[in-house]
């Protein structure tokens, strides 16, 4: 197409330039425009990322025939749905995740533990209806007796859909979804994942939780209602670093806008979480915003 010739060839190499993306989370070209006619023009695609090298032997072949920059040589229509990379998929029958999980999962692993384990009891007033199709989603997903995804499962779904992923960054975000501690993670912990944005905007729901927080109905979060609330998952040390993250007043509990700016705060993703994976995806755009059912039992 660059030289003025436009064949059905051209959309097959643009179907291995998508392929290649999504299976590294990269561009296979980079640099300013003269450079990147030059390098496409020579298929000189980038292979050396670490997001490209954990990609299959096949799938690789796959897109390395697709972007041949002979058209002669390049797959065709019919050669590339019969490729043995994509008969494989099809025999697997592989949870349908798509980027925006990933990208839900990543947010919700950048957030303070209270604001996670808030999002975790918020989403037990999720109803059926709310929560849309995600059941499907989950129960694909797990395949324990128990209703429980296990960290072998979640390794191996995400490792299938997500190739450019290390076991490391993937451990990390199980870790931060897996509420109970147990080394599993439950539907209402994957509800709370991919309803957060939702979640959080709903003022009732919110006060609803607070009032849980408030153990001894106190009218504001102590620290001893943390240890009451948190005390089996996290470390005296821990509770205490929570408190003083949110209490912003420093009177010694956290009152209802307190609460608030530390639940609802963008800003507010762990110290420990800015180095290693926090980073490792540019956030594609948000997945779909489901309501939540105002007409909550409590």
């Amino acid at each position: 197409m660059l030289v003025g010739r436009y064949t059905q060839a051209c959309d097959l190499w643009s179907l291995g330039v998508i392929a290649y993306r999504l299976l590294s989370g990269h561009s296979p070209f980079h640099g300013r425009q003269q450079a990147l006619v030059s390098q496409i023009l020579s298929g000189a695609y980038t292979t050396n990322t670490l997001g490209w090298k954990g990609v299959s032997k096949e799938a690789r072949d796959f897109v390395e025939r697709l972007m041949d920059v002979d058209p002669v040589r390049r797959m065709t229509v019919n050669e590339a749905l019969n490729h043995v990379w994509i008969a494989s998929l099809e025999s697997k029958n592989d949870v349908p995740l798509s980027l925006d999980f990933l990208t839900a999962v990543e947010k919700f692993a950048r957030c303070s533990k209270l604001r996670r384990a808030n999002l975790t009891m918020m989403a037990y007033s999720v109803t059926s209806e709310a929560a849309g199709g995600l059941d499907k989603l989950f129960f694909a997903f797990c395949k324990s007796p128990k209703a429980t995804l296990g960290l072998d499962e979640f390794i191996s779904a995400m490792k299938t859909q997500f190739p450019f992923l290390d076991i490391g960054q993937v451990v990390r975000l199980f870790q931060a979804m897996d509420s109970s501690c147990e080394n599993e993670i439950s539907y209402n912990d994957f509800l709370a994942v991919m309803l957060k944005p939702q979640l959080e905007k709903e003022e009732f729901l919110l006060l609803h939780t607070l009032r849980k927080w408030d153990a001894d109905h106190s009218g504001f979060i102590s620290l001893d209602d943390l240890r009451v609330l948190l005390g089996d998952r996290y470390s005296n040390d821990a509770l205490e670093d929570m408190m003083h993250d949110c209490d912003i007043n420093g009177d010694g509990h956290i009152d209802f806008d307190e609460f608030i700016e530390a639940v609802r705060n963008e800003d507010d993703f762990e110290s420990d979480s800015r180095d290693g994976y926090a980073d490792f995806l540019a956030s594609p755009a948000a997945g779909r915003r489901v309501a939540i059912d105002k007409e909550l039992k409590w």
